[in-house]
C-alpha cells in the first residue's frame, strides 16, 4: 500500500461532459483503487460491523443526547438520533390527495412487507419488477 494515500485522491477532474476522459479518469482510479480496497476489505467490513455494534448498544437510550464508550486509546460518540418524517395521519392524508393520488404515489418497500404476517409466497403475489432501480457502473480495460 502506498504510503501515501491521499495521492490517490489529489488527482485531477475532467471536465464535466469530457466523457471519454470521464471513462478514461474514472478506470484509471477503480483500477488504482481496486487493490488498496481489496487489501482493506477486511478491516471495512469490522469497522462497519464495529460501528453498529456501537450503534445498538444505544438502542434504548435517550434518543436526544449523545451516548459515550470510553477506550484507553479513543472515545466513541454515538450521537443523538437524527430526525425521520413519517406520515402522522395516513387517513388524513388520504382524504386530502383523494384516492387515486394518494395510491399513485404511495410506495411500501419489500423490506416493510416482510415485516408482516405475510408469507414469502403471498408477498411475491403483490410485487412487480420494474427497470426503476439505480445502475451499476462497470469500467472494463479496452483491449489494444
Amino acid at each position: 500500500m502506498s504510503s501515501k494515500p491521499a495521492e490517490v485522491f489529489a488527482s485531477t477532474r475532467p471536465a464535466v461532459g469530457d466523457w471519454p476522459a470521464i471513462a478514461d479518469r474514472l478506470g484509471a482510479l477503480r483500477s488504482k483503487l481496486k487493490p488498496i480496497l481489496a487489501e482493506l476489505k477486511g478491516d471495512i467490513d469490522l469497522e462497519d460491523e464495529l460501528t453498529k455494534e456501537c450503534r445498538a448498544k444505544f438502542d434504548n437510550a435517550a434518543a436526544t443526547l449523545p451516548c459515550y464508550i470510553e477506550g484507553e486509546q479513543f472515545k466513541v460518540i454515538v450521537g443523538p438520533r437524527r430526525n425521520e418524517a413519517r406520515i402522522a395521519d395516513m387517513g388524513k392524508l388520504l382524504k386530502r390527495l383523494t384516492r387515486a393520488v394518494f395510491f399513485s404515489i404511495c410506495k411500501i418497500s419489500q423490506d416493510a412487507l416482510k415485516k408482516t404476517d405475510l408469507s414469502e409466497d403471498e408477498i411475491k403475489k403483490f410485487l412487480t419488477w420494474e427497470k426503476t432501480g439505480w445502475r451499476p457502473v462497470e469500467v472494463v480495460a479496452k483491449v489494444k
